[in-house]
């Protein structure tokens, strides 16, 4: 065979490998396709007023359909709509001790409102503004704008102004050399964005309206305890929350806690300059220990904090209050059969206030006990 019968013989033989490599199956070149639910967009929560001082108690709150500034159908009807999706988050949440929606009602001005609020005995209007509505379906894009006004029924006065905006894209297909991404629009997706802007702004309210809430019962602590962390605020945030705790020899040495966590307060009553239970705060530590022996947390870890007011030093203040926790460890342990290694007391002494220390009744606030459930 001479040289060019190779050549030829070899030309041939990578015709033949070229065509077989254009039959590949399509299954093999295709790319694979990946389905997404889309996701909700929402723009940053603006908060354009908000109060200067915590409730004390538990309020009790009003919620007035938005209203709907943007031309279109049926606006009352919209902005009916839209604040029962408001009000049954803020039930979910617990914001406020007792929530109401009147759907008969409309939002004129700030005055109107509280002058509702104050016929049907509530503390609070919850109200507010839609200035954009788009409601695409499951076909075609869908967006919102709103801003959501929280009025004090007694003086008309504005409390929270909360803002915030959603939206949703119908993209149909996002194609890439290996696979094909497609979105799902939801059945709703109006009611899924009205709910991710209510969830924030009630966790933010939330925040607010439970600052001094005391549980006074199992339910209550139960419930409270079972809630994600959150971040509590001392009283010097730069600084932390000074402690007192036990070492493990036995002796007391003084912590800093830099991110203490949020955990459910108890009106635990102790006489002056003592720790030792009472029967009145024993009816209340009964209630923890029903709570903390349930299906729910038994055999789970929590810190039992005393607090003071600030009558008195810091240091007597931090020990006296870590003798109080002790006592309250004590009495679990003994009553409920609690392990007391699960059982962490510490003393914050006057740290971590719930109010300022400028009045009879914000010290009693005060002087509380504190229980959270440790990560």
């Amino acid at each position: 065979m001479n040289l060019t019968t190779t050549r030829l013989a070899a030309l041939a033989l990578a015709c033949l490998l070229l065509s077989a490599c254009g039959h590949v199956q399509p299954r093999v070149t295709e790319s694979s396709k990946v389905t997404l639910d889309q996701e909700v967009r929402t723009s940053p929560l603006h908060t354009y007023s908000k109060p200067r001082t915590t409730p004390t108690r538990g309020l009790s709150a009003l919620f007035v359909p938005f209203k709907v500034t943007e031309s279109m159908e049926n606006p009352r009807l919209i902005g009916t709509q839209s604040m029962t999706v408001f009000w049954q988050t803020f039930m979910e949440r617990e914001v406020f001790a007792v929530q109401s929606l009147d759907d008969d009602a409309f939002y004129n001005n700030r005055a109107h409102v509280a002058r509702l609020a104050r016929s049907k005995g509530a503390d609070l209007a919850v109200t507010g503004e839609i200035s954009h509505y788009l409601h695409g379906g499951s076909n075609s894009d869908s967006a919102v704008s709103l801003r959501l006004d929280i009025i004090d029924a007694a003086s008309g006065d504005l409390v929270w102004s909360l803002a915030q905006a959603g939206r949703m894209e119908r993209v149909l297909t996002e194609d890439y050399i290996l696979f094909r991404r497609s979105y799902r629009m939801p059945m709703d997706a109006m009611n899924l964005m009205l709910y991710r802007i209510a969830t924030n702004m009630a966790d933010v309210v939330h925040d607010w309206s439970d600052a001094h809430g005391f549980a006074t019962t199992s339910d209550d602590i139960l419930q409270g305890l079972l809630r994600p962390h959150r971040v509590a605020a001392p009283s010097d945030p730069k600084a932390g929350a000074k402690a007192m705790e036990y070492a493990p020899d036995g002796t007391e040495r003084v912590v800093v806690e830099r991110d203490p966590l949020k955990g459910v307060n108890l009106k635990v009553e102790f006489d002056f300059d003592k720790w030792d239970i009472r029967p009145d705060a024993a009816l209340i530590l009964n209630e923890l220990g029903k709570a903390l022996t349930s299906p729910e947390l038994a055999g789970k870890s929590f810190t039992l904090r005393g607090h003071t007011d600030s009558v008195g030093t810091e240091e007597y203040n931090m020990r006296l209050s870590l003798r109080r926790a002790n006592a309250v460890k004590h009495y679990l342990a003994t009553q409920f059969k609690i392990a007391p290694e699960l059982l962490i007391p510490k003393g914050f002494g006057e740290s971590m206030p719930l109010a300022p220390n400028d009045t009879p009744e914000n010290r009693q606030l005060n002087r509380r006990v504190e229980v959270v459930r440790n990560p």
